[in-house]
């Protein structure tokens, strides 16, 4: 099993608390944004989510709450990323639409899946 310096200092002071007591160690932890779909990339595929529903929801003048991604972040093949959903419109159907986004992860645009008429 491997251990970071901060996981093994935690380990350290919950062992030994009469030690932690005589010295502080203010430690800082990072965690950098992971593969999209990967266990360390939880918070950074939320804040896709999230973007995407923001930008979508006006685009097709609907609420948030009518915007479905159950979808995965994916590779989009270019170099950036993808997700997949649908918005509810109502009485004119459920549209399919994608979220694109930068190789930085940056929200880059909604894309109409299904062409309207349809």
């Amino acid at each position: 099993m491997r251990f970071t310096r901060a996981c093994l200092a935690l380990a350290l002071v919950a062992a030994s608390p009469a030690a932690a007591t005589a010295q502080t160690r203010q430690v800082t932890v990072t965690f950098p944004p992971g593969a999209p779909g990967s266990v360390s990339a939880g918070l950074s595929d939320r804040m896709l989510v999230d973007a995407c529903r923001a930008n979508a929801a006006p685009l097709y003048g609907v609420s948030g709450a009518a915007i479905r991604l159950p979808g995965r972040i994916r590779p989009d093949g270019q170099g950036g990323f993808r997700l997949d959903g649908t918005v509810n419109k109502g009485a004119e159907g459920v549209k399919k639409l994608r979220c694109l986004y930068r190789a930085d992860r940056r929200f880059s645009h909604v894309m109409a899946v299904t062409p309207d008429g349809e």
